[in-house]
């Protein structure tokens, strides 16, 4: 997970790789089958990041929220939508940063404490034709230097003031303010 390793998961499995790149193996490990009350595993995993001590691993996933999983595949703990404040489980990228995990989704930038294990949507919405109010989705995060964080949008690149609390956008019109940039789009 630190810098050593490469963690793949193919869709529709139970299987995550782990590829040891100064050894270059890979080892299987198979997924906890308490993944989903179904007993199915994810059908996409959108991204995975180290916990604080190294040891577990967030996932994020399309239907399934974010679990904590050990690198054994066991899941130690789940955040739904209820827990997450989301209309769906659809939770697109990760990013860590001390005791908060920052996630994507459709309703705009989350802000999961682990600790506590509270949870924050911070909404950024888009005024479209005749004045409909349209949320920004976040697709990707990229934390700054000083702690805080480029977005990938549905509506163009953000930028989010960690402390403030506040959103900053590119003028209209910009190319990067538009939904072309969109989906997985960071710098």
């Amino acid at each position: 997970i630190k810098n050593d390793t490469l963690w793949l998961y193919i869709w529709h499995t139970n299987l995550l790789y782990c590829y040891d790149l100064k050894s270059k193996k890979q080892t299987e490990i198979q997924l906890d089958k308490k993944i989903n009350a179904t007993g199915f595993y994810y059908y996409a995993i959108n991204d995975i990041c180290a916990d604080a001590s190294g040891q577990n691993f967030w996932i994020s996933s399309t239907f399934e929220g974010i679990q904590l999983v050990s690198k054994s595949g066991q899941v130690i703990k789940k955040y739904y939508k209820a827990d997450l404040h989301t209309a769906d489980d659809d939770i697109q990228e990760l990013e860590l940063t001390g005791n908060f995990l920052w996630f994507g989704c459709p309703e705009g930038l989350g802000r999961l404490n682990t600790k506590t294990g509270s949870s924050t949507i911070f909404k950024n919405p888009l005024i479209k034709g005749e004045n409909v109010m349209q949320n920004r989705g976040v697709y990707s995060i990229i934390v700054d230097t000083i702690g805080n964080l480029y977005l990938g949008s549905s509506y163009g690149l953000l930028y989010f003031n960690t402390q403030s609390l506040q959103f900053y956008h590119l003028p209209k019109g910009h190319p990067l303010s538009t939904s072309e940039f969109n989906k997985m789009s960071t710098l």
